[in-house]
């Protein structure tokens, strides 16, 4: 059964109060000079009570200025295609997504979008307040309203027919322990970076091995060595940080 909230179950100060560590606001954008600004200062208001450390833009190299834009306005600005270069060109928001923990200081890891017309300081409150408020929470996704518009037109709900047609049936018959989730296809959410460092890491390791793999197809084992030499690194890695969260779970 998933636990739920709303977002006004949680407010800055008192979340502020109870805070240990960090915690990172990561903003990936593509061409959002006309909403980023007004992100970027709603969060500027969670820095000064305390609860946020880092604003941290990763932008797709936006040809609308956004990473101008998003510096001006007070936040950390980064090219998602500086981050992790070896693992080749970035394929997506996703791919930016997980490249954002090179550049992330936070314990804790919020992520939400950049071209939100109304963004509210709540959508960032609500979605680390579960993880603040009980350890052994370490990964929060948001939902939220989805209204539908059509030229001149708006109705409350009715939004996110993409996922409601086709991602949620289709989880629905191959994944059904996603079913439950809200919006599966919302990027809005909130991890503890050790969950966030795991998943790069597994990642990396599967471009490792099949760089590797092709190395060794192509021009022989020896020249394979240094690639499949950092992905024991890697595993060892990623075995550390699972051993680390079952002891910090279940003693």
């Amino acid at each position: 059964m998933l636990a739920t909230f709303k977002h006004t179950d949680f407010h800055a100060a008192e979340l502020a109060s109870i805070k240990e560590g960090k915690v990172s606001v990561v903003i990936p954008t593509r061409n959002t000079a006309g909403t980023i600004a007004q992100t970027v200062a709603e969060l500027l208001l969670l820095v000064e009570a305390g609860l946020v450390d880092q604003i941290l833009v990763v932008d797709a190299d936006s040809a609308d200025g956004t990473a101008a834009t998003a510096t001006d306005a007070g936040a950390e600005v980064v090219s998602e295609a500086e981050l992790v270069p070896s693992a080749g060109p970035v394929r997506g928001k996703g791919d930016a997504m997980w490249r954002s923990m090179a550049a992330a200081i936070g314990d804790v890891v919020v992520f939400v979008d950049g071209d939100i017309a109304d963004f509210g300081r709540h959508y960032v409150t609500g979605l680390i307040g579960p993880i603040l408020s009980d350890p052994a929470k370490s990964f929060v996704k948001g939902i939220y309203a989805r209204p539908f518009r059509q030229r001149e037109s708006e109705q409350p709900a009715g939004g996110g027919r993409v996922t409601e047609l086709t991602a949620r049936p289709l989880l629905a018959a191959t994944v059904p322990e996603l079913a439950a989730f809200g919006q599966p296809l919302a990027r809005l959410g909130g991890n503890v970076d050790k969950i966030a460092d795991s998943r790069m890491e597994i990642d990396m390791a599967r471009l490792l091995t099949l760089k590797a793999a092709y190395m060794m197809d192509t021009v022989g084992n020896k020249v394979a060595k240094s690639e499949i030499a950092q992905i024991k690194v890697v595993a060892q890695n990623v075995a550390l940080r699972v051993i680390d969260r079952a002891i910090q779970m279940h003693g």
